[in-house]
């Protein structure tokens, strides 16, 4: 549970319950260094460096996905999950499902609506071992379809902008102005 005894403001209603209200669990946290036991990755890292992770290997978490994620619901905004956050020590590259050799140790933060354990130890991960998702090919008479999450892109022709990764201000990468084609060649009726 979020916050169940609050209404409107929730730092002049309510009363603050640690025990109860994963705000203010995380909350009553805030400023002190803390250990994350048998911490695994509910999702990828980001490209911020951050990783979604969960405690004890997941025990007590809301509902998972097949995959190893956590589901939001109306309810259920998943106070369990804290970020793991490379503003002090880099975080490794992690899948879904990927566990850690240690307990995650560092001091627990609170910034863009996230708690963030800045990790004050090297996390090194180990694979969980998920595995791509396939499909069968369409056959005939059948119809291929596909979906592609596809990454804000700069519009062509206008400059980069200093400080992305890897690129110089300035410079474009010829042939690359699409970073989508069609997926499903048409093919006419006969």
């Amino acid at each position: 549970m979020i916050e169940d005894d609050a209404s409107g403001d929730v730092e002049t209603s309510g009363t603050f319950d640690p025990a109860a209200d994963g705000i203010d669990f995380y909350e009553s946290l805030e400023g002190m260094r803390v250990q994350l036991n048998d911490a695994v990755a509910v999702g990828p890292r980001n490209a911020f460096g951050e990783i979604p992770v969960v405690g004890d290997d997941g025990t007590g978490a809301s509902v998972r996905t097949a995959r190893g994620g956590l589901v939001i619901g109306p309810a259920d905004f998943n106070p369990e999950r804290v970020m793991l956050d490379d503003s002090l020590l880099p975080t490794p590259v992690v899948d879904v499902g990927d566990h850690f050799t240690s307990a995650a140790v560092g001091v627990l933060d609170y910034s863009f609506n996230n708690f963030k354990l800045n990790i004050t130890a090297p996390v090194v991960a180990v694979d969980g071992g998920l595995a791509k998702e396939a499909t069968t090919p369409a056959g005939p008479k059948q119809t291929a379809i596909a979906t592609l999450n596809v990454p804000a892109r700069r519009r062509p022709g206008l400059p980069v902008a200093a400080g992305q990764p890897g690129r110089r201000p300035g410079r474009r990468r010829a042939g690359r102005e699409h970073p989508c084609r069609l997926l499903v060649p048409h093919r006419p009726r006969r």
